[in-house]
């Protein structure tokens, strides 16, 4: 009912753009803004469970292709509209971000030559976004660096798991500059001190660290020879109680994170656990 209310229905569909995204009134001749795109940053996972109904013969052929076209049309804005154009080009989470929404569109309209494009064209975007020592710059300098440190580690293991399906590794590539961003900033790895923010971070979902470890470690085999450590400035383990298992991992995290990084993770690592946590 929802996918026909939102996709279908002439007087509730949404159009296949983000033209008012992140509107700011008296701005920009009242539509959006270049970074309001990044709120279709879960289209991703939406079109992994868009797999599944039409698995479960809910939607009808007719409408299976009726979705297609509207995010074909989609597709196509965001490739030619400026604001679109203005989102490629930047140079944090936000490029990134739209990658994933390219690519995983592509993907869904069955266009697998542009699906691959955007995952090479990835490829020189996460050069300019990981140094050689895996600090991702453009996000330790964020107010909210905690957050955005794994926002964006998240992005870019969501979008390794989308290449994979065309056969290309992202954790390889550069010189498996994914591993080093792992190995940097993932604090059970680096045993790093909280980054510094004249914000207060105390409030941080630290649980949304151990499916970054878990997907790292699995990837990196290099990483799983760490001991890792539960850091000094985390809520004490006792009092998250954390797990290692991947099915057990929380299923959502803060609404502004949206979907959990890993809501499928077991899918294949279904037989992979964390090693231990020693506790400080």
């Amino acid at each position: 009912r929802n996918i026909r209310t939102w996709f279908f229905a002439p007087e509730s569909r949404m159009n296949p753009n983000m033209k008012y995204a992140q509107v700011i009134t008296g701005k920009n001749n009242n539509t959006g803004q270049s970074f309001g795109i990044i709120e279709a940053k879960d289209f991703y996972f939406f079109l992994d469970a868009i797999h599944l109904i039409e698995e479960s013969k809910f939607l009808n052929k007719n409408e299976s292709s009726e979705l297609r076209s509207w995010f074909q049309e989609y597709l196509d804005w965001l490739e030619t509209s400026k604001i679109g154009k203005e989102e490629y080009l930047t140079k944090n989470n936000h490029g990134l971000y739209y990658d994933i929404q390219a690519t995983s569109i592509a993907s869904f309209v069955n266009d697998t030559a542009k699906m691959i494009k955007y995952i090479e064209r990835s490829t020189s975007r996460m050069l300019a976004q990981i140094s050689e020592n895996g600090k991702m710059i453009e996000e330790i300098r964020r107010p909210t660096c905690e957050h955005y440190q794994i926002f964006t580690l998240q992005g870019w293991s969501t979008l390794a798991r989308i290449a994979k399906t065309v056969n290309r590794d992202l954790w390889l590539k550069n010189g498996k500059l994914l591993c080093n961003a792992a190995r940097y900033s993932i604090p059970f790895l680096s045993k790093r001190p909280i980054c510094k923010s004249k914000v207060n971070q105390t409030n941080i979902d630290v649980e949304r660290w151990l499916p970054l470890l878990l997907d790292a470690e699995y990837h990196c085999p290099q990483l799983r020879k760490q001991k890792n450590a539960w850091p000094s400035w985390f809520p004490s383990y006792d009092q998250i109680q954390p797990s290692l298992i991947a099915y057990q991992m929380p299923v959502i995290y803060d609404t502004h994170d949206g979907i959990a990084p890993f809501w499928n993770l077991g899918l294949y690592h279904a037989n992979f656990t964390l090693s231990s946590l020693e506790q400080r």
